[in-house]
């Protein structure tokens, strides 16, 4: 039988104030008796099992019943075809981002079992966490390491970058030539050097960025800003011999790499000098929202990340990346495990982040939907524990949900009263105003109705049925 839930609220420092966030709007729409504060943060919205945030459901009255995961223990036939499970494997938000959260990464299932043996209190999960965004307004984020050539080419343009690695992974990146494994190699080096970067040196490096793009001004482009190519400014005039080699030895190989005249440096210096803006308008409000930190100079190694409403983008487990600013949905394995390494004041675990990244190199996985039909569509990561479909129902109008062999939870984005959620299987009808949340056991079979002005605009998050070898729709099937 299809139920109403609670959500459960994280106030994070990077979360929007509550007259502008998305997280605030939604809930207290859906629960009357929630007051906003405007000038408190609010980040996430957390719908699942999660203990650090759970959902119970709620009864007919609209009073607190018993806990969502406690239900799927007693009821395990509402977990259909994942009842060996026990629970739910993926964990659904709404996240509004007032200011960028940490550069950070997800261990595998393998490494998550492992921290969580040796360190269960501060990695609480012993899961996995890929995840997929699904954005609700216009945002940015910092995702995976930006193709090797684009590293090389702020290496030379950003001296402030080039001060803070290593001459010897200088070295490395300017010779791995075009073999994957040794700029992968030379990658890990040159990430390594950055994040153990002296803070002094850091904070140095960073005010010098600043002035030198002069952030009270127009953002220019990387053509008319004072870029001195190669110098490479120190502090206090230490380590001068070591700055001029590395300053001196990526002319030389920029040289060689790029001023050929190929179609190819030709085709990446337009591609960068075209992003640049937006890359110095990025670092220049990172140093106001955390000033002097080390992840200030991030969007120079990692891709930075521009998407319009309604498109998506999947994270795989052990990649880098920070979300900056809007509001999304996310979904993601049922976990809590993060690993910092810069632009945060919580627990920096250099050493392991550094360790744990593949270092793969390539432009962000942005995800494409599938449309199901005219109200529908629907968003299918590469991994087995969830997908979210994006529903619209016009007003005055109604869709039917085919029963699915897996359970699934709903949110209302948009819809007025007259929206209801009718269960066909009991006859029971559950008001679906915006900030509703629904839990559907499997096999429930369902219809949307829109109210006569307004229409009803829901996000729906499952197992993933649409991945794998073999599955009843034509894709693969997830491997439970």
């Amino acid at each position: 039988m299809a139920r109403r839930m609670s959500s459960f609220v994280q106030k994070y420092a990077w979360g929007k104030p509550g007259d502008q966030s998305v997280v605030a709007s939604l809930k207290a729409a859906g629960d009357k008796s929630y007051k906003v504060d405007a000038d408190e943060p609010y980040a996430e919205m957390w719908i699942g099992t999660h203990p650090s945030g759970p959902s119970n459901l709620l009864t007919n009255s609209g009073n607190v019943g018993p806990l969502l995961k406690d239900h799927l223990t007693s009821e395990p036939g509402a977990l259909g075809d994942i009842a060996h499970k026990g629970d739910l494997p993926f964990l659904f938000k709404v996240i509004s981002i007032n200011k960028a959260l940490s550069i950070q990464a997800h261990p595998n299932k393998k490494l998550a079992e492992r921290l969580h043996a040796e360190r269960p209190d501060v990695y609480a999960d012993d899961n996995h966490k890929p995840e997929m965004a699904v954005t609700l307004s216009d945002f940015e984020a910092l995702c995976g390491f930006r193709p090797f050539m684009e590293i090389i080419w702020n290496l030379h343009f950003f001296p402030e970058l080039l001060a803070l690695v290593s001459l010897e992974a200088v070295h490395q990146m300017m010779t791995a030539g075009d073999d994957v494994e040794r700029q992968k190699f030379a990658l890990r080096e040159l990430f390594r050097s950055y994040n153990n970067a002296p803070e002094e040196k850091v904070r140095t490096q960073v005010d010098l960025l600043v002035a030198r793009l002069d952030w009270a001004s127009d953002i220019p482009r990387i053509d008319e800003v004072e870029l001195v190519e190669g110098e490479v400014k120190m502090g206090h005039g230490e380590g001068r011999d070591e700055e001029e080699q590395k300053a001196q030895f990526t002319e030389t190989m920029f040289d060689s790499r790029f001023r050929q005249g190929s179609l190819a440096a030709e085709a990446l210096d337009k591609r960068m000098k075209k992003e640049n803006p937006d890359v110095v308008r990025v670092m220049l409000r990172l140093s106001t929202e955390y000033p002097g930190d080390l992840g200030i100079l991030m969007p120079l190694v990692l891709n930075l990340l521009m998407l319009k409403t309604g498109k998506a983008f999947f994270m795989t487990v052990d990649e880098p990346h920070a979300y900056l600013r809007g509001d999304i949905l996310e979904c993601m394995a049922c976990s809590n495990n993060v690993v910092r390494c810069a632009l945060t004041p919580k627990y920096r675990d250099v050493d392991l982040l550094v360790d744990m990244l593949s270092y793969n190199m390539a432009a962000p996985a942005v995800l494409h939907p599938h449309t199901v039909d005219d109200n529908r569509k629907r968003f299918t990561p590469p991994v087995a524990d969830f997908e979210i479909e994006d529903i619209h129902v016009p007003a005055n109008d109604v869709y039917g949900l085919e029963p699915m062999p897996v359970p699934a939870v709903l949110v209302t984005l948009k819809g007025t009263q007259g929206g209801l959620l009718l269960d066909e299987d009991t006859g029971k009808e559950i008001e679906a105003a915006a900030g509703g949340i629904f839990f559907l056991p499997a096999n429930t079979h369902c219809t949307l109705v829109s109210g006569k002005l307004s229409e009803l605009h829901i996000a729906m998050a499952h197992t993933n049925l649409n991945w794998g070898p073999m599955t009843p729709r034509g894709s693969a099937a997830p491997n439970f």
